[in-house]
């Protein structure tokens, strides 16, 4: 079943929340910024929107002018906040439709590098065909991540409706329908979306802990100890709880293993 969100950014800087929710809004994705500023409002307004009930995601507008671990860094970074500030936001978007930087030569390989970076965050993709085709090669590569794509028409979708793909990608999690859209709480237009994703299961915290550990112990190059001796499985597995690192785990290996083991814990 599909559900209406929105998303919105430092330009619609005070919703009014129960407004918004009111008005048939279920989900809202919030920008954190991009690779050469912040939103200042994005934790207080993920804060409000999660505390009338709306799923909150959040998205980062990648700048390729920007090196991989500096963009990798400041989304870490901005997770880690919303970690520590009680919010659950359920996905990071890789908004990628910079056209600042020129050619398509390096472009895939740079944000594989970024994506790698961020092993422990649920990462998706943001693009729309005008952009993945020319710039980014229509690339398949990251046809693993969910994908959220701007295709604009003049009316809310209709049941069944969907845009075409590209890149690969079969199936689409989000579809951002408009740019003009009208909401009750916000003033002006925002970006109206539809969502094809499931809401959250209901896994147990403890199963969603053994994942967590598991995750850790895939990656079988284990780990360097403070002595410098490396170290595997059970042994890296309790090196790396005493640090509260995680191992090193390409996002594409992460999601996989997600879906395997979502599908055989009992």
């Amino acid at each position: 079943m599909s559900r209406r969100g929105i998303d919105i950014s430092r330009y619609q800087s005070s919703p009014d929340w129960p407004l918004v929710k009111a008005d048939g809004i279920e989900f809202v994705i919030i920008s954190t910024g991009d690779g050469r500023g912040t939103n200042p409002l994005w934790v207080l307004q993920a804060m409000s929107a999660q505390g009338v009930g709306l799923q909150v995601s959040l998205y980062h507008f990648l700048r390729f002018g920007v090196p991989p671990p500096e963009q990798a860094a400041l989304m870490q970074e901005r997770w880690n906040i919303a970690q520590s500030s009680h919010l659950n936001p359920t996905r990071y978007w890789l908004d990628v439709e910079d056209t600042e930087t020129k050619g398509t030569l390096g472009r895939v390989e740079w944000l594989k590098e970024v994506a790698d970076a961020l092993p422990g965050i649920p990462l998706g993709v943001y693009s729309g065909q005008w952009y993945w085709v020319p710039y980014m090669a229509n690339s398949a590569a990251f046809n693993y991540l969910p994908l959220w794509t701007a295709a604009y028409i003049p009316n809310e979708p209709q049941e069944g409706q969907r845009p075409a793909l590209y890149g690969g990608w079969t199936k689409l999690a989000i579809w951002q329908w408009s740019s003009s859209g009208s909401v009750v709480g916000i003033s002006g237009d925002v970006d109206m979306n539809i969502s094809y994703e499931e809401v959250e299961d209901d896994m147990s915290q403890e199963d969603k802990d053994k994942i967590a550990r598991l995750e850790r112990l895939v990656a079988g190059n284990g780990v360097d100890n403070m002595d410098g001796a490396r170290v595997t499985g059970e042994d890296a597995l309790s090196y790396v709880d005493t640090q509260g690192w995680s191992l090193s785990l390409g996002q594409q290996e992460l999601y996989q293993l997600n879906l395997l083991l979502k599908g055989t814990l009992t």
